[in-house]
C-alpha cells in the first residue's frame, strides 16, 4: 500500500508539472507563429500585427492560461478525492487542454477570415523554392549525426557491460523498484532479459533518428514577402530542431543506462528521491530545448535574425533568384478550419502547420490518409486498452 501511495504522489506531481508545460506551450503558439499567419489564415506581415489581430491573439493566450489553471485545479481535486485514479488522470488530463485549444482556435480562424475580407488584405503567391535548401534537406548535409553516434556508443557500452556482468548476476534479476528503491518485480535471468534494456534503447535511438530525419526534411512554408530570408531561416531552424531532438535522444538513452546499472546491481540507491529527481530532470531536459527554440526561433525560424551573406543561394556568391513552386500551398482554401491541409496538386505528404511549430499531413495524399487512420486506430486501442485494464484492476 505504501508503494502504491508513493507512486500516486509521484504521478500527481508529474501530472501537475506536465499540465503547466503543456499549457505554456499551447498558450504561446500565437506568439511564435509566423506574422503572416493569423489563426490559420495567410495575411500580410504588417496586418498580422494590427490591433484587431493582436486582440485575437491576446484573447487566445488569456483564455488558454485560465483553462490550464482550471485543469491544474481539477487535478488537485481529483488527487484529494480519488487518489486511486491518478494513473488514469495521467492518460486523460491533456485531452481537455487540446479540446480547449481547438475550441479557442476555430472561432478565431473564422474571425481572421472575416477580418481579411473586410480589410481587403492581399498577399502575393506564398511559396517559392531554391536549390540550396532542397539539396541540404535531401542529402542531410547539416543533419547532426553526432548525437546518434554518441547514443549508439552508449548502447554498445551498455551491452558489453551487461554481457560482462551476466555470469555474476543471480538467477532472477530485478525489473522494477519501489519508492524505497527495493526490488518489487523479478524475471528469470536470460541473455534476452539482461539485454532487454540495451535493445530497447537501440530501438528508441533508431526511432528518434528516423523522426529527426522526417522533421529535417519536412517542407516549411515560405513567406513570399521575403523568400530569401525565409529560406535562410528555414536552414538554421532545421539545424536547431535537429540538435534539440538529438539532446532529447541522448538524455533518454542516459536514463535507460542509469536504469540498466540498477538492474545489473552496479548502482544501488538508498531512497527514491534521487530517482524521482532524475526522472523530473529528464522531463525538464526534454522540454527546455524545444521551449527555447519555440521562443527564440518561432515557427519555421521566422523570428531568427539572419546576416545577408547567409541568405545567398551559395555563401560568398550573389543571391540567386527563387522560382515559384506550389503556390497553392499558400491558398487558404486548401486549409480546412485553418488546421488541416488538403491539396491534390501538391505532392508533399508532410507540410508545416499554420499554427505553432508542428508538422501536418497533406490529407489529399493516400499515404497521409493511411498514416492518419493507422495513428487514430493505435491511439484509440491504447486508450481503450489502458482504461479497461485500469478499471478491471480496481478492487
Amino acid at each position: 500500500m505504501t508503494e502504491l501511495r508513493d507512486i500516486q504522489v509521484l504521478l500527481f506531481v508529474i501530472n501537475l508539472f506536465l499540465v503547466g508545460i503543456v499549457t505554456v506551450f499551447i498558450s504561446i503558439l500565437p506568439v511564435i507563429t509566423r506574422k503572416s499567419l493569423l489563426f490559420g489564415v495567410r495575411v500580410p506581415e504588417a496586418a498580422g500585427q494590427s490591433p484587431e489581430a493582436l486582440q485575437l491573439k491576446r484573447g487566445y493566450v488569456v483564455a488558454m492560461l485560465v483553462g490550464g489553471a482550471a485543469m491544474a485545479a481539477m487535478l488537485v481535486a481529483q488527487y484529494l478525492a480519488l487518489p486511486d485514479y491518478t494513473l488514469l488522470a495521467t492518460l486523460y488530463f491533456f485531452l481537455p487542454l487540446l479540446a480547449l485549444q481547438y475550441g479557442l482556435f476555430i472561432p478565431r480562424w473564422k474571425a481572421a477570415r472575416t477580418l481579411k475580407a473586410e480589410k481587403g488584405w492581399v498577399i502575393p503567391a506564398s511559396a517559392t523554392a531554391e536549390t540550396r535548401s532542397a539539396v541540404e534537406r535531401q542529402k542531410l548535409l547539416a543533419f547532426p549525426k553526432v548525437w546518434y553516434v554518441v547514443c549508439l556508443g552508449l548502447v554498445l557500452a551498455m551491452s558489453v557491460l551487461s554481457l560482462m556482468r551476466y555470469p555474476a548476476l543471480p538467477e532472477q534479476i530485478a525489473t522494477r523498484f519501489d519508492m524505497q528503491m527495493q526490488p518489487s518485480a523479478w524475471i528469470d535471468k536470460t541473455l534476452l532479459s539482461v539485454l532487454m534494456m540495451p535493445l530497447t534503447a537501440l530501438g528508441l535511438v533508431l526511432v528518434m533518428a528516423g523522426s529527426n530525419i522526417t522533421v529535417y526534411r519536412m517542407k516549411l512554408q515560405v513567406d513570399a514577402e521575403n523568400p530569401a530570408l525565409s529560406y535562410a531561416q528555414h536552414r538554421r531552424y532545421r539545424r536547431m530542431m535537429s540538435h534539440g531532438l538529438g539532446v532529447v535522444t541522448v538524455a533518454i538513452t542516459l536514463f535507460m543506462m542509469f536504469t540498466q546499472l540498477m538492474i545489473l546491481e552496479l548502482l544501488v540507491l538508498k531512497s527514491g528521491g534521487l530517482m524521482v529527481g532524475f526522472t523530473i530532470g529528464l522531463v525538464v531536459i526534454c522540454c527546455v530545448p524545444f521551449l527555447y527554440i519555440m521562443l527564440k526561433a518561432g515557427q519555421g525560424g521566422n523570428k531568427l535574425r539572419i546576416p545577408p551573406e547567409e541568405m545567398a543561394e551559395h555563401p560568398g556568391q550573389p543571391q540567386a533568384p527563387v522560382r515559384a513552386a506550389h503556390p497553392e500551398r499558400g491558398d487558404d482554401g486548401h486549409w480546412k478550419l485553418g488546421l488541416f491541409y488538403y491539396n491534390k496538386n501538391d505532392p508533399a505528404i508532410l507540410v508545416e502547420d499554420r499554427f505553432g511549430t508542428n508538422g501536418g499531413l497533406n490529407f489529399a495524399r493516400p499515404a497521409a490518409q493511411v498514416a492518419a487512420v493507422v495513428l487514430a486506430v493505435v491511439v484509440v486501442v491504447i486508450y481503450v486498452g489502458v482504461t479497461v485494464f485500469f478499471f478491471r484492476s480496481i478492487p
